[in-house]
C-alpha cells in the first residue's frame, strides 16, 4: 500500500513539474507532452500481471513479427520506443532551461522510474531497462536536433525565396 502511495504521489510530482514547465507552449504540444509523461508513468504503476496481460494483446495485434516467449526483447522496445518520444519531446524545453537542466532531468526520468518499480507488485528494477531507457533519450534527442536543423534549413530556403529581398554577400 506505501508502495503504491510512493508511486503515485512520484508520478504526479512529474506531471505537476512538466505541466509548469510548458505552460508557455502551444496546447498540442504541450498536451503531447503530458500524455507522452502519463503513458510512461502509468507503466511505471502496472504491476506485473497486468503486463503480462498487456503484453499478450500486443502479441495478439501483431502476430509473430514480435513473437518472442520471454518477452524480453519487446520489454526493451518499449522502453526504447517510450523514452525516444520522451527525450523528443521533453527536450524541446532546452529554450526554457538549457540543455543542463532538460539532460539532468531525463537522466533522473529514466534512472527513477526503473528504480520505483521495485515498489509495484512482481516488478524488479534492471540495468538492462535503465540501458534502454538512455539509448532511448539519446535517439530521441538526436532526432529532435535532426529536426530543428531541418526546419532551419527549411526556414533560410523558404526566406529566400523569388518574392524574398536579394540579400548582398560581402
Amino acid at each position: 500500500m506505501i508502495g503504491s502511495a510512493v508511486l503515485v504521489l512520484f508520478a504526479t510530482g512529474v506531471l505537476l513539474c512538466v505541466g509548469l514547465w510548458t505552460r508557455q507552449d502551444a496546447l498540442p504540444l504541450r498536451c503531447a507532452t503530458l500524455l507522452m509523461l502519463t503513458v510512461l508513468l502509468l507503466g511505471m504503476l502496472l504491476p506485473a500481471d497486468a503486463i503480462a496481460v498487456l503484453r499478450e494483446r500486443v502479441m495478439g495485434i501483431f502476430g509473430d513479427w514480435v513473437k518472442d516467449p520471454s518477452g524480453q526483447p519487446a520489454a526493451i522496445w518499449a522502453h526504447l520506443i517510450l523514452f525516444t518520444v520522451t527525450g523528443l519531446l521533453v527536450g524541446r524545453l532546452r529554450q526554457h532551461f538549457g540543455w543542463p537542466r532538460v539532460l539532468t532531468f531525463l537522466l533522473a526520468l529514466a534512472v527513477t522510474t526503473e528504480a520505483m518499480q521495485y515498489f509495484s507488485p512482481g516488478r524488479q528494477p534492471s540495468w538492462q531497462d535503465v540501458g534502454a531507457n538512455l539509448l532511448g533519450i539519446s535517439v530521441g534527442l538526436t532526432l529532435l536536433a535532426g529536426l530543428m536543423r531541418l526546419a532551419a534549413r527549411l526556414g533560410i530556403a523558404l526566406g529566400n525565396g523569388p518574392d524574398a529581398e536579394p540579400t548582398e554577400r560581402p
